[in-house]
């Protein structure tokens, strides 16, 4: 059985990326056979493994597979509805062409109701997808749902301490997932800042050591991590990441990688350094910490060439334009 994960649709190749280091970090088998559009179609499912990424709508198995027309899609959706007996049942319809996904919702709702099965679309017992996409229809169980509602609660506007620059919780998510790092890793965020990767970072299980320079950002960072972060997985330390045997606890002798968003632009804090000239001399102090081949994922404002003296491989690069006067380059990078 094949499994089918519905993605975002701001930037398909960096929710793609995404998808690809969540399936590493949870040691799920299953591989991208398939691309179409939003639609990525897995040789075996991953189920719920949307509920761990950032850019993903949801994700399911595939029963039926058949052709985009309306009736045959319904067709399918009602031998689907067959199998769930008299459990509540919702629908997700998605459609690429020009098909109108309400106007199948609307049959499914009536087809539902013939058959006398209860509809919940909030809370069912079975939830059916059917995606039109690239001139075919996949419809299925949907296994898992991005967690929109908790991504939302973290972000900027809603926490206790912000910045006009703070990162998206989604992006966050998106850059902790391209680390393919496994829940109990532990990861370095050597520029905290108000502490957003570190709190999405926790969500997934995954602890981390925040180092932070500016005093009233880092005790901004202390009231979201103790707000919105897991209990027990953050230390946030005031310090200079480029002295960073100074601050590191005794008992941490290794990093599993690094997931930061360097200092960049107009209000950040350099002193009298460049952002590609602090990036990589905190790198140097932080590198005798890491394995080889240990994950470093990084946001910057332009995809930068740094001297990291053969200590670091640059692995993948992703843009992902946030407005018209930023871009982000999310890089990443292997300790060598």
């Amino acid at each position: 059985m094949k499994g089918i994960v519905y993605l975002s649709g701001e930037n398909v190749k960096l929710a793609c990326a995404e998808l690809k280091g969540a399936l590493k970090a949870l040691g799920n088998p299953s591989e991208v056979r398939e691309g179409i559009g939003q639609v990525a179609i897995l040789d075996m499912p991953a189920p719920g493994i949307s509920r761990r990424m950032g850019f993903c709508h949801f994700d399911g198995e595939i029963l039926f597979e058949t052709g985009p027309d309306p009736e045959s899609v319904i067709s399918s959706c009602r031998d689907c509805m067959r199998e769930t007996g008299r459990t509540s049942i919702g629908f997700i319809i998605k459609s690429d062409s020009g098909n109108s996904p309400l106007t199948i919702f609307k049959e499914l709702e009536e087809a539902a109701r013939a058959s006398r099965v209860p509809i919940d679309h909030r809370t069912p017992s079975f939830k059916l997808f059917a995606v039109i996409a690239g001139g075919r229809a996949f419809i299925g169980r949907v296994s898992g749902e991005t967690d929109r509602k908790g991504l939302l609660s973290r972000r900027g506007s809603r926490m206790p301490f912000s910045r006009p620059v703070i990162m998206d919780p989604r992006l966050a998510r998106v850059m902790v997932n391209l680390s393919g790092l496994p829940p109990g890793s532990r990861i370095l965020d050597p520029f905290m800042g108000p502490g957003g990767l570190a709190i999405e970072a926790s969500h997934l299980g995954i602890s981390c050591v925040g180092v932070e320079i500016d005093e009233r950002i880092h005790e901004g960072s202390l009231r979201n991590i103790a707000h919105s972060a897991s209990a027990g997985t953050i230390t946030a330390i005031k310090g200079d990441s480029r002295n960073l045997r100074e601050h590191i606890p005794g008992d941490i002798d290794h990093f599993d990688g690094i997931v930061t968003d360097p200092p960049f632009g107009r209000s950040a804090s350099l002193g009298n350094a460049t952002a590609e000239g602090l990036l990589t001399e905190v790198l140097m102090e932080v590198r005798p910490f890491l394995r080889r081949e240990a994950p470093v994922v990084l946001d910057m404002p332009c995809n930068m060439e740094q001297d990291l003296e053969g200590k670091y491989s640059l692995m993948e690069s992703y843009e992902h334009r946030v407005h018209r006067s930023l871009t982000r380059h999310f890089l990443v990078m292997r300790a060598a």
